[in-house]
């Protein structure tokens, strides 16, 4: 498959120059791959890049699951080479990233949010498969697996902090969109669907928006510094807040339309939220 690792050595590969038809059978095969690009070879609009990103390179994080495999091979923007790749099941390296991290929900991200990288940016992720590729054809030792799976680790570090850094100079781009996740957030509440069809779900409000869930969690909480858990309870909280100050509805019923288990929960969650009781924040409207 043109991959440099060493005889018999299973769960993490690493190599440069390789064919691009190597990412889909090592994801059939249970891997996690990580992938750069040139920028010329891809398809710059199905990749999502836009007049703010750098243009020299493109990575892709690729999941081993149905779903998540097929949206690249169908989706047209796997080159015909690739000019790095590293590639690691769970079993060879710990998937666990470092506290306060968004962690690396990067391999849920679809083909049209992709990671466009500088040349600077490049040369890390390089050299961080060079030391695999060097590390790899070691014979066998007790150290080795410890070696390799802290240079994916920090590979994989690496290009969450590149994401994050994507997503600061996507700022104006990512305001808008979370404006427009809080209308639609808005318009389902109130429109009764709570009620009806019960809490927003993260994948719900991601597809109507045109994202992956992955990537619409990780820029809400880029923007907000918040869970879609936490925006969704904030906007009923908002809806219960005014729809008290109306006077035209009872605790119970605004309960229920917004979908709470009962008056007490209602009543529980919006103290911990507001600090106030129903009955307070009707007495100061």
């Amino acid at each position: 498959m043109g991959m440099e690792s060493s005889a018999g050595y299973a769960g993490l590969h690493a190599a440069r120059d390789v064919d691009g038809s190597v990412a889909p059978v090592l994801l059939r095969h249970g891997y996690y791959v990580m992938a750069v690009a040139e920028a010329s070879a891809v398809d710059g609009s199905a990749t999502g890049r836009t007049r703010s990103d750098f243009n020299d390179y493109t990575m892709f994080c690729m999941a081993p699951s149905l779903v998540g495999g097929m949206s690249y091979c169908l989706s047209g923007v796997v080159p015909r080479r690739w000019l790095l790749m590293t590639a690691c099941t769970p079993s060879s390296v710990p998937m666990t990233p470092p506290k306060g991290a968004y962690g690396y929900t990067f391999f849920g991200y679809a083909p049209r949010e992709a990671l466009h990288l500088s040349s600077a940016e490049y040369d890390v992720l390089s050299e961080c498969v060079d030391d695999m590729c060097r590390e790899l054809p070691h014979e066998e030792d007790r150290y080795k697996r410890s070696i390799l799976s802290r240079h994916a680790i920090r590979m994989m570090d690496y290009i969450g902090r590149f994401y994050e850094r994507q997503f600061a100079v996507r700022e104006v781009a990512c305001c808008d969109m979370s404006a427009r996740y809080t209308a639609l957030v808005d318009d389902y509440i109130w429109s009764g669907r709570l009620c009806r069809d019960g809490i927003p779900s993260a994948a719900a409000c991601a597809a109507a928006l045109g994202m992956s869930e992955a990537y619409m969690r990780d820029m809400l909480r880029f923007v907000t510094g918040h869970t879609h858990e936490y925006l969704v309870a904030a906007r009923r909280i908002d809806a219960a807040r005014r729809m008290l100050s109306s006077h035209c509805l009872s605790v119970g019923k605004i309960a229920e339309q917004l979908a709470f288990a009962s008056e007490d929960s209602f009543r529980f969650i919006y103290k911990r939220m507001t600090g106030l009781a129903p009955e307070q924040s009707v007495a100061e409207a």
